[in-house]
């Protein structure tokens, strides 16, 4: 009697990586039969992943993602291309949602920014995107504002190598 299998996790293959999520709610979406009782039942298969695993993956490298996409979509299985950083940057939505931004920074100059795709509009404004500080750039406000340390103690540390700042950093926060 043949074995309907579900594959659950990320399958290599072909010419790109994909995912076909779990099951929800009691529905079972099968897209491969086997005939090998090793995996007739949730035991078999588990206890038989890596020969089940190598066994997928050799199938479903036998189409390219595109195939695969047109064959789980016509049937309502789940299915989605696990995508690189590059091809996930170069979706349409990514553009269409301004999602990466170019960003002042202070020894680069202008430098790309992803930015959250979420967003609430009318609940919390958009802030102005800023750069990661620098290192040490904002140790001497930490130690003047936090602890009220001077900048003679400051530079102390810093000469002892205990922190790092930035000299503009010293001037501004205690000058």
């Amino acid at each position: 009697m043949p074995t309907e299998i579900i594959k659950v996790e990320e399958i290599a293959g072909g010419d790109q990586t994909r995912n076909i999520p779990p099951h929800e709610h009691g529905e079972c979406h099968y897209f491969l039969t086997i005939t090998d009782d090793r995996f007739a039942t949730a035991v078999g298969r588990k206890q038989n992943r890596e020969q089940l695993e190598r066994l997928v993956g050799e199938i479903m490298a036998t189409r390219s993602t595109a195939d695969w996409q047109a064959i789980f979509g016509a049937n309502d299985v789940p299915f989605a291309p696990v995508n690189t950083v590059a091809e996930a940057l170069a979706m349409p939505i990514v553009a269409e949602r301004q999602i990466i931004q170019e960003i002042e920074h202070p020894t680069v100059e202008r430098m790309p920014r992803i930015r959250t795709p979420v967003r609430f509009v009318g609940r919390f404004e958009e802030t102005a995107p800023q750069p990661a500080p620098l290192l040490g750039e904002h140790t001497a406000g930490i130690l003047s504002g936090l602890l009220h340390y001077d900048a003679a103690r400051i530079e102390a540390l810093t000469s002892d190598g205990a922190v790092a700042t930035t000299a503009r950093n010293v001037e501004n926060d205690n000058g």
